[in-house]
């Protein structure tokens, strides 16, 4: 019985870290994609070099 309460709390800790966790990765895979998409919008669009936007 100790056994399966054992493994219970392990797939609540487990639940718990992904609930943590996955609105810091979404937030950050956006970040990046946004990122992306400035960057070739800069590039193709208004015709900027690498070394102009780059800060």
């Amino acid at each position: 019985m100790r056994q399966i309460g054992g493994r219970a709390a392990n797939v609540l800790r487990i639940l718990l870290v992904l609930l943590i966790l996955t609105p810091v990765v979404y937030v950050q895979v956006n970040k990046i994609l946004y990122a992306k998409r400035v960057s070739a919008y800069l590039t193709d669009i208004k015709g900027y070099t690498e070394e102009e936007y780059i800060c």
